[in-house]
């Protein structure tokens, strides 16, 4: 093997490893993304039950008494 041959090599294996290390990241943040979806749904289902619950906490009492009767 001459020196030309080798470093034809080496850079087709560096290129190699190149794609391989893109790959590799795409996949985690691919991921990393449906992840977050998830999270964002359950967030904002948790803020829709808060905001109930600040509603009851602040409301006045007569109309909170008058919401349930009503029920």
């Amino acid at each position: 093997m001459n020196l030309w041959t080798a470093l034809v090599a080496m850079a087709g294996i560096w290129g190699v490893v190149q794609i391989a290390q893109y790959w590799i990241n795409a996949r985690e943040q691919q991921e990393v993304d449906v992840v977050s979806e998830t999270d964002r749904a359950q967030i904002d289902e948790l803020k829709s039950r808060i905001e109930t619950l600040e509603t009851i906490i602040t409301d006045n009492r007569e109309s909170l008494k008058r919401k349930i009767d009503n029920i």
